[in-house]
């Protein structure tokens, strides 16, 4: 890939997915959840602030807020990439660790990237969260080609989380 087309890339993405996750997203019966499952549940993980309730809420909150913010961004994503199939996606931030996942189903030739800005605490914090959503969480990420973190104990610990 050309340098000058990496910042492009880099540029049409942030442009069009530099969203933050919203504060309060419609579910299909017209009200609304806030703080998205992001905010309640992996944030008090990748901060240590102990584990989140999980309660009907919470998973309220993953099936109506986090999962459709991160379709959403994929989506938009994709169209993106019928534009320019050669561009690189760089996701970041911790409320997209889905969508990598759903923009590899569709467009598996894509390069993906995403930096995880914030701590990736030990293996044993993610078991607090339901399997399904820490798989998903996991899987979501590991459909990147490349995933950074700022330190080497902060990607030991991804390696071992998924690993479990």
């Amino acid at each position: 890939m050309k340098r000058g087309r990496c910042v492009k890339s880099c540029h049409w993405v942030r442009r069009v997915c530099s969203i933050e996750e919203p504060r309060a997203t419609p579910t299909s019966s017209g009200t609304a959840i806030a703080p998205t499952a992001s905010t309640v549940a992996t944030w008090p993980i990748d901060r240590a602030d102990g584990p989140p309730a999980i309660d009907r809420g919470f998973h309220t909150a993953w099936d109506d807020g986090y999962v459709p913010v991160n379709a959403g961004f994929a989506a938009a994503v994709l169209e993106e990439l019928e534009r320019e199939p050669d561009a690189a996606v760089f996701f970041h931030d911790y409320h997209l660790y889905r969508s990598p996942r759903m923009v590899r189903e569709q467009a598996p030739d894509a390069t993906l990237m995403h930096f995880v800005h914030i701590p990736w605490p030990q293996p044993d914090a993610w078991q607090v969260l339901p399997e399904r959503m820490r798989v998903a969480l996991h899987d979501g990420l590991l459909a990147n080609d490349v995933i950074g973190f700022h330190t080497d104990r902060w990607r030991r610990n991804f390696l071992h989380s998924v690993q479990e």
